[in-house]
């Protein structure tokens, strides 16, 4: 009994480690966000969203799972000539870490909001 869920707990684990910055971006944007906003709204949040991941290709392709708190600083960062806009896309983020960790799709390790009360 005790190896049927040591067995599961890794298959899990494995399926949230191959979950990439842009899959969970991806199923955030069609899930959550786009329930809670209105259109325009939703397409103003989505454009800002596939734009990080278009211009940061090696951060939409890494595991979602190993993304560090200083590499999600240093794409935040990269925008601070347009405050409002950074300061929205960090909300987003967070917000999209908050619901892989929600939802199942990241789970406990070395992430991004690991051990965080907020992202």
């Amino acid at each position: 009994m005790q190896a049927k869920r040591q067995a599961k707990t890794q298959a899990a684990s494995d399926d949230a480690a191959a979950v990439t910055v842009r899959q969970l971006v991806q199923a955030f944007i069609a899930g959550p966000l786009r329930d809670s906003r209105a259109q325009a709204g939703f397409v103003a949040a989505q454009r800002a969203l596939q734009r990080v991941l278009d211009a940061e290709p090696a951060l939409a392709s890494q595991p979602a799972q190993a993304v560090t708190r200083s590499q999600a600083f240093a794409v935040i960062d990269g925008r601070k000539a347009t405050p409002t806009a950074a300061a929205k896309l960090r909300a987003l983020l967070g917000a999209a870490w908050e619901f892989g960790n929600d939802s199942g799709l990241l789970l406990g390790g070395e992430g991004l909001c690991t051990g965080q009360a907020v992202c």
